[in-house]
């Protein structure tokens, strides 16, 4: 699974165990495709989660619908 947080100064998705318990502020994606995965992680997707966020405080909060779901992902990925 990758998981990242939903508020926090930095973006960074890490992969996780799926055994794992997770707590409600975190994000989880039900995928191991280290493809996903690069391009959570990238310049690209860091800017449009930037861009589509809303903020706490001057940190970046993480709004899956507001950012994961509208993310123009390449046609394809799953």
């Amino acid at each position: 699974m990758i998981v990242f947080a939903l508020a926090g100064k930095y973006w960074a998705p890490d992969f996780y165990a799926s055994a794992t318990v997770f707590t409600h502020a975190l994000g989880v994606t039900n995928s191991d495709d280290p493809g996903i995965f690069a391009l959570l992680q990238s310049a690209l997707h860091t800017e449009w989660a930037w861009k589509m966020s809303s903020s706490l405080k001057q940190d970046l909060r993480y709004t899956p619908s507001d950012i994961f779901e509208t993310f123009p992902f390449p046609a394809t990925f799953p």
